[in-house]
């Protein structure tokens, strides 16, 4: 059923919903220098966000709370050279393209 399907997705790519809200030296650097959100306060709406409308959908919670981390300092899985590939491909096929 697409509740199932819903369920599986949420389980498989929820360990990579966190690292966003993560502080990391960057992140407190500007906080503290009033140029960038409390990550804290942050994570708090997410986490009441995700929790009402995950009631409403009817699905559960995740019970693993590992989160991906590295990101942010450009520690990436191999699945984004995938994506990078792709866009490259514009930028060569397409030199000196201005947006």
């Amino acid at each position: 059923t697409t509740h199932q399907k819903m369920h599986r997705a949420l389980d498989e790519l929820w360990m990579f919903s966190g690292e966003f809200v993560k502080p990391d030296v960057i992140d407190q650097l500007m906080l503290a220098n009033g140029i960038g959100p409390d990550l804290k306060e942050v994570n708090l709406l997410r986490q009441e966000r995700i929790k009402n409308v995950l009631e409403q959908a009817t699905l559960k919670m995740p019970e693993n709370d590992w989160m991906q981390t590295g990101g942010k300092q450009g520690e990436h899985t191999e699945h984004l050279g995938f994506i990078l590939s792709e866009l490259q491909y514009i930028q060569r096929a397409y030199p000196n393209m201005k947006w």
